[in-house]
């Protein structure tokens, strides 16, 4: 389970046909922001029903791609904020900064606010105190204080 909350903090993972992701990863003795407890309650979560759930998306691209067609370049109407964090992989990879931060992602979100890249990985919403960085973004933009919880 430890491979796997710093798998997404990788840059430029590349595994022989032969050989798992997974093993590319050194084992980090901890993890500062997940307790014993949470690892090993997802570790008996993920024993009981397996990873198949998170992986059917992946599975299942080609459906998804042909059912969301009606919906292509529609963009995203609302008020959004984009936040990631600076070690995420996926906000690395295959021209994503570009994407996010070239325009192009503003076309498609027009209410786009504001983009914010925080200190983090893949899992920003358990490494950093979220709470503290909503109300920080949420203090001064009306669009938001009507939906924030």
């Amino acid at each position: 389970m430890k491979k796997f909350f710093v798998f997404f903090l990788q840059n430029n993972l590349t595994s022989k046909e032969d050989q798992d992701l997974l093993d590319l990863v050194e084992e980090p003795k901890i993890i500062p922001w997940i307790s014993d407890d949470e690892l090993n309650h997802y570790a008996i979560q993920f024993q009981k029903s397996g990873f198949t759930g998170g992986l059917n998306y992946y599975r299942n691209m080609g459906l998804n791609w042909e059912l969301m067609a009606p919906w292509m370049n529609t963009g995203i109407l609302v008020p959004a904020l984009y936040i990631a964090g600076d070690r995420d992989c996926i906000h690395s990879m295959g021209g994503m900064k570009e994407f996010i931060h070239g325009g192009d992602f503003a076309k498609l979100v027009p209410n786009l606010k504001e983009i914010v890249i925080i200190p983090g990985g893949h899992f920003i919403q358990q490494e950093n105190n979220l709470q503290k960085v909503k109300l920080n973004l949420l203090k001064d933009n009306q669009d938001f204080k009507k939906t924030a919880s």
